[in-house]
């Protein structure tokens, strides 16, 4: 299901405080939500202006309610 963004986030490829960030998603873009984790993550899908897509984990708080 495809979600804007409410605030700017970063794609993470894991979900630690360690885990590398993939790409910074812009308030306003479009993200395939794939999968809730838990209370705090969703797998997601996100296409670049480039067009490449990056799959990863977002905190659930970069989405509104």
């Amino acid at each position: 299901m495809a979600h804007n963004t409410v605030v700017e986030c970063t794609l993470y490829d894991g979900m630690k405080k360690e885990s590398a960030q993939l790409m910074s998603i812009k308030s306003g873009m479009e993200v395939q939500v794939m999968d809730t984790v838990d209370a705090y993550f969703v797998k997601a899908r996100v296409t670049d202006p480039a067009g490449k897509t990056q799959t990863g984990y977002m905190y659930r708080t970069c989405f509104g309610q």
